[in-house]
């Protein structure tokens, strides 16, 4: 037949007995699966049969056979009358191989020992399977394996499990067959050899399972008929258990990071597996051999830089592993906002040489404005500004004097409205008026009073009555007291034009401001 229809058996829903016997141990969390091998038909002739084994669970490899074995009672079987129940050590941890497939194989036409070997594409996992040699009763199997390298593996590491009969109990979820629970396979170490009971007579049931614990690439079986015409039967089993965590971006205080290529490493170092993360920054490998030796790799985007490790080791031997998270920083970006801008004075031409200071994020500077009347900051960070001008001497502004300003992304170019200066005009100190000066009080001349010598004589010649010296009456002064005068009266005007024209620049200057 083709391959059969896949089954997977969650240990939720084991019997009773076998989730006491062989989930105990795990953690309440654990979402372990187990799953049995699928066989395809042998095809070729006896003694040169060939086909396949597929396990399919994660990072279990596919795997070729090729048989010598003879063709009476050999092919594939759907145990729908045979299986291993929760009953058997291997049932009660791995779950019931009822409707699963499992290989039937003889010796060679001829009864002489047949060779079956398994050849994986990779070697397996270390642990986390089982294989399972059933029927071992009037025969023997002996047992070797080699690794990737040729080297065989050693006995210890092919870790065999014990012995038990599936035909020894009975009730519902057992076989319909009827064995011996006494009636058990032996192990002998020393040669590797699975042997059925000391009288090679042909019962039914017994059985003797492995859980390899070395990285097998090649697995061969060696079958030798005892007595009779005997048949050996082979299962392959595994359990499942799911990886998964989250990638995360350090941008904007914390984020999602969507879209992360995140790869999936198994103990052989083969990438068995590779994924992205979802918008919630999510991402998940979900039914991977419950084995030890998993690493789990993020790839770091071009520029951006990983917060922590880039790569994590993963154990799924006992549950899964859950928050496998990693955690990638954005590309550090150099500040590179600007703000520029201007000082004009009233006339609309640059001035030099004005103080200009910033304050605002991680960023208080102080520039002064070229020979052009601009002035520009670099390399600012996302925020708010405060551009303040300082008035030089013989200026005042005209307007603000700090203005506010946001470079809203990075690398944004903010340009400041112009400052605006007026020039200064300095009120003249007025002069004071000069108190006038006091003009003395002129002194009168002494009048002369004619001696009786002076005193013309009736006699004289000359002589005439009224005629003489007139007494002094002051009017020798008034020449001085008008030049005073005059200048009393220019002082006064000169200072009435002068005040007329201090306030008319004072009202220059109002208007300016005003505007």
């Amino acid at each position: 037949m083709g391959i059969s229809t896949k089954i997977t058996t969650s240990l939720a829903t084991l019997s009773t007995a076998a989730v006491i016997v062989g989930v105990a141990a795990l953690p309440a969390s654990a979402a372990t699966t187990t799953r049995w091998a699928e066989f395809t038909e042998l095809a070729g002739a006896a003694g040169a049969q060939t086909g396949a084994l597929t396990l399919d669970i994660g990072a279990f490899p596919t795997a070729t056979i090729a048989t010598d074995a003879g063709t009476r009672n050999a092919g594939v079987v759907q145990g729908a009358s045979t299986w291993l129940s929760p009953s058997t050590p291997v049932g009660a941890k791995y779950g019931t191989s009822r409707n699963q497939d499992y290989l039937n194989l003889p010796a060679t036409t001829s009864n002489s020992p047949s060779t079956t070997t398994y050849t994986f594409d990779t070697a397996t996992p270390t642990a986390g399977w089982a294989l399972v040699l059933g029927d071992i009763d009037a025969d023997a199997v002996r047992v070797s394996a080699t690794t990737a390298t040729g080297a065989a593996v050693p006995v210890a590491q092919l870790n065999y499990r014990g012995g038990f009969n599936y035909c020894s109990n009975s009730g519902a979820g057992e076989p319909s067959c009827t064995g011996s629970a006494t009636d058990v396979p032996s192990w002998d170490p020393a040669t590797a050899t699975l042997t059925g009971n000391d009288g090679a007579a042909d019962t039914s049931g017994a059985a003797g399972w492995f859980e390899p614990t070395a990285a097998i690439k090649s697995l061969t079986f060696t079958f030798t008929s005892r007595s009779g015409l005997p048949i050996f039967q082979t299962w392959f089993t595994g359990r499942a258990r799911d990886i998964s965590g989250s990638v995360a971006s350090t941008a904007d205080g914390g984020s999602a990071y969507e879209g992360a290529t995140v790869t999936l490493t198994d103990t052989n170092g083969d990438a068995v597996a590779t994924t992205t993360s979802d918008a919630s920054g999510s991402y998940a490998f979900p039914g991977y051999t419950a084995a030890p030796g998993y690493t789990v790799a993020v790839e770091v985007p071009a520029g951006w830089t990983a917060n922590g490790p880039t790569s994590r080791g993963v154990d799924l031997s006992t549950q899964d592993a859950a928050n496998v998270n990693f955690e990638l920083a954005p590309p550090v970006v150099a500040p590179s906002g600007t703000i520029a801008g201007s000082v004009l004075d009233e006339e609309g031409a640059p001035v030099a040489d004005v103080t200009i200071d910033l304050d605002g994020p991680l960023a208080d500077v102080t520039t002064t404005t070229e020979a052009d009347g601009t002035y520009d900051f670099a390399g600012l960070d996302v925020g708010d500004y405060t551009v303040t001008a300082t008035a030089p001497d013989d200026f005042e502004l005209v307007g603000p004097a700090a203005q506010t300003v946001s470079v809203d992304e990075p690398g944004a170019a903010v340009t400041v409205p112009a400052f605006r200066l007026a020039t200064v005009v300095a009120e003249p100190t007025p002069t004071p008026t000069p108190e006038p000066t006091a003009t003395p009080a002129p002194t009168a001349a002494p009048t002369s009073v004619p001696s009786q010598s002076d005193a013309p004589s009736p006699g004289n010649v000359g002589y005439r009555p009224g005629s003489g010296s007139l007494p002094s009456t002051g009017a020798e002064t008034l020449p001085g007291l008008a030049i005073a005068a005059s200048l009393l009266l220019g002082l006064g005007a000169l200072f009435a034009l002068s005040s007329a024209s201090a306030t008319a620049r004072r009202r220059r200057v109002h208007a300016r401001t005003e505007r």
